[in-house]
């Protein structure tokens, strides 16, 4: 569990690694994950929690890092996080999508799945992570696993479990919710690429 009960922005770490990543970053105001975990073209969700420290953490909510194949993420997040292990959840109860993914703290790839209802599988690479339901689909006789059935249940899994809290169904079991971790919003320009590690 990563998130403990009112956890506190740093604001000036908060900024450096918005304006780090995309051009024209100006702050337009305080939000939660509660509120904005999908914000608006154009904008980001940010928030750094104890900077500098061992338990530090990083958000950042954008259209940028939704992605169908979670593997296809840009190097630029994975080299501003360099260090830190990394973790994507993206996911969508009207699509039936679901992905998830995480690289190590040199930014290697360690796990990525997603899947979509009406497409099915559109990712699995690495082993499963303990979290993940891999047993057949009941009353099937394929090897069909029960997360590419339900993404958005692997998604809420994978948030609970990692980072100590969930939008749906996975939520009664969190101390936290999405409406406590608080971020900021910025409007934002285009993605600095290009970052070398």
């Amino acid at each position: 569990m990563v998130f403990g009960a009112e956890p506190q922005i740093d604001v000036g770490a908060t900024d450096q690694m918005v304006e780090s990543l995309f051009t024209g970053a100006r702050f337009v105001e305080e939000s939660d994950l509660g509120g904005h975990a999908c914000p608006d073209p154009w904008m980001v969700g940010a928030a750094v929690f104890a900077a500098g420290t061992p338990d530090e953490v990083a958000v950042l909510a954008s259209e940028e890092v939704a992605l169908d194949r979670p593997s296809e993420l840009d190097q630029t997040f994975l080299v501003a996080a360099r260090g830190r292990t990394t973790r994507l959840f993206t996911m969508s109860s009207r699509a039936a999508f679901g992905a998830f993914a995480a690289w190590d703290a040199t930014g290697t790839l360690q796990r990525a799945v997603s899947a979509c209802g009406a497409d099915g599988i559109l990712e699995d690479l690495g082993a499963p992570l303990a979290f993940e339901d891999t047993g057949p689909d009941k009353g099937e006789e394929s090897a069909t696993r029960r997360d590419f059935l339900d993404p958005v249940g692997l998604v809420e899994r994978a948030l609970a479990t990692t980072v100590g809290f969930a939008y749906g169904r996975e939520n009664n079991c969190s101390a936290v919710s999405p409406g406590d971790i608080p971020i900021r919003l910025y409007r934002v320009g285009e993605l600095r690429t290009g970052m070398r590690g």
